[in-house]
């Protein structure tokens, strides 16, 4: 449990990079995601970054997984339009 609380996070955050940077472009989707990082680090309440004894554990990184799926599944999206346009 303490290894899928180490890994979904930075799987996370790789996510948001990739999806930022290519939907935003490299400044502003770095920017983002340096700002949704930094805001989870010097939080009081760590959303993201929880171990297995906390309440919720399982929920939030059953959430954060899914959202990255949908992320990712939107990189697909953005190929199919950018075809469908030119």
């Amino acid at each position: 449990m303490y290894l899928v609380s180490s890994v979904i996070p930075v799987f996370f955050f790789g996510v948001i990079g990739f999806v930022t940077i290519l939907w935003l472009g490299q400044k502003l989707g770095l920017a983002l995601t340096l700002f949704i990082w930094f805001s989870q680090v010097f939080m009081k309440k760590k959303l993201l970054f929880q171990t297995p004894g906390d309440d919720y554990f399982l929920v939030i990184h059953m959430i954060i997984f899914g959202v990255s799926i949908l992320l990712l599944s939107s990189v697909l999206l953005k190929r199919r339009f950018s075809v469908n346009t030119k």
